[in-house]
Parts: structure tokens; C-alpha cells; sequence
């Protein structure tokens, strides 16, 4: 189940870097076109401070992983990655 929660935390990461380096672009072409870039720069740092919640969130599951006794969490996360939330077989991580 936490290795769930850490997959799902590395996949948000990865969107909002994706939604930052567009929001830059954003920026950056807002700029060049004379246009005045505060609302996209707002939303520029709002995304910022987003992605730095995602990392914290993501660390303190890392943290979560790194405590729990190592059988008890094979056991659970081999079930738990061996099928899906349909019940059909997944492949392990």
C-alpha cells in the first residue's frame, strides 16, 4: 500500500515539473510579447510551491517505507503489486 502511495507521489512530481516547464515557456513567450507576465508568473510559483509539497509528501512515504519491519512489508507490497484493482495479475515494480 505505501509503495502505492509512492508511485502515485513520483507520478505527480513528474506532471507538475511537466506543468512548470510549460508554464515557463508561458512566461517567457508572455514576455516577449510584451504582454504583462503576473498572472502566469503567480501561476508559475503556485506550481512551484506545489511541486515542493509533493517531495515533502513523497519523503515522509520514503520515511514510512524505510521504518517498517522488511518481512511484514515484502509480504504486503508483493500482494498488494502482484494484482491490480481489477484482480488481474500486474507485473511487480
Amino acid at each position: 500500500m505505501i509503495r502505492s502511495h509512492l508511485a502515485q507521489a513520483n507520478r505527480y512530481i513528474a506532471e507538475m515539473r511537466a506543468d512548470i516547464a510549460r508554464e515557463r515557456v508561458f512566461v517567457e513567450h508572455a514576455l516577449d510579447a510584451g504582454y504583462p507576465a503576473e498572472v502566469a508568473e503567480s501561476m508559475l510559483h503556485a506550481l512551484e510551491r506545489a511541486l515542493r509539497i509533493f517531495e515533502k509528501h513523497r519523503e515522509l512515504v520514503l520515511d514510512q517505507l524505510k521504518s517498517r519491519p522488511s518481512s511484514a512489508s515484502s509480504r504486503s507490497d508483493a500482494t498488494f503489486s502482484n494484482t491490480s484493482s481489477r484482480g488481474k495479475v500486474a507485473s511487480a515494480p
